[in-house]
């Protein structure tokens, strides 16, 4: 058998597998923001909103979980708000699984690899060990409240922040959030080491993806040094995609011989 009915053989399983993992559902109930702070935010319609910024507590589950109920299930899982001006509901909904490139951003494109890149720097950053335990970090002179408070803003800024080359900056740019000094002065540092780090060694190390619903806001979800939410559905693609291969190389290998 031909090396290039190989190769393209293992292209063409691999798209698959490829394929049925960017599916991926999983299951998820808002449950609260804990630790935040109320920062203030423009609206799309104009004008400006009082939301709170902070770590947003999900329960997510692989187990098939029925749609619309707020019954017991999922790990507790700690993520940022990506879709601030989305509702957020408190009862089982379906969610995608995809790379947070392709988390929407705020008319509705995905976000992109560069703005996706930034909020991974971002979260590496402010968690670089993924056993801190989110609702209790802070730093020197910066609560618990302001920490988280602080990221999610930071977040919000890179998602929605339009103005080409800008450098990041809660006071500035087509995007501006007001409230604590404390709690912005911390975001503005993060977004400020964000600006002057130009190599992806930080984002080589995160693992971050995103949870999408067309009705409901949209997540990032943090995961540092482990495997993502997809990981099974992952290995059973790749196992099918090499029995798909040895299926190909069989067929080929009978026709040659007849």
């Amino acid at each position: 058998m031909k090396m290039k009915h190989v190769i393209g053989a293992l292209a063409i399983c691999m798209v698959a597998a490829t394929a049925a993992q960017a599916g991926t559902t999983v299951w998820v109930k808002y449950w609260d923001v804990i630790p935040n702070q109320v920062v203030t935010i423009p609206k799309p319609s104009g004008g400006t909103q009082s939301v709170y910024a902070g770590d947003y507590q999900l329960y997510i589950s692989e187990t098939v979980q029925t749609v619309g109920t707020t019954g017991p299930g999922g790990t507790l899982t700690d993520s940022f708000c990506v879709d601030v001006f989305d509702a957020s509901i408190k009862t089982w909904q379906q969610y995608q699984v995809v790379d947070l490139s392709l988390a929407p951003d705020p008319v509705g494109n995905n976000m992109g690899g560069t703005k996706a890149r930034d909020i991974k720097q971002l979260l590496l950053l402010a968690y670089p060990d993924a056993l801190d335990e989110w609702d209790t970090k802070t730093a020197t002179g910066v609560s618990a409240a302001q920490y988280a408070a602080a990221v999610q803003a930071a977040v919000w800024e890179i998602v929605n922040e339009n103005e080409t080359g800008a450098s990041y900056s809660l006071g500035g740019g087509s995007w501006t959030t007001t409230g604590n000094s404390t709690t912005l002065t911390f975001a503005n540092t993060l977004l400020g080491s964000i600006n002057s780090d130009t190599s992806d060694l930080l984002n080589e190390y995160a693992n971050v993806w995103a949870v999408t619903n067309d009705k409901y806001q949209d997540f990032a979800v943090v995961r540092i040094g482990v495997e993502p939410v997809p990981e099974p559905l992952t290995m059973a693609s790749a196992f099918f995609a090499i029995c798909g291969l040895g299926g190909y190389i069989r067929r080929r290998t009978g026709r040659a011989a007849a």
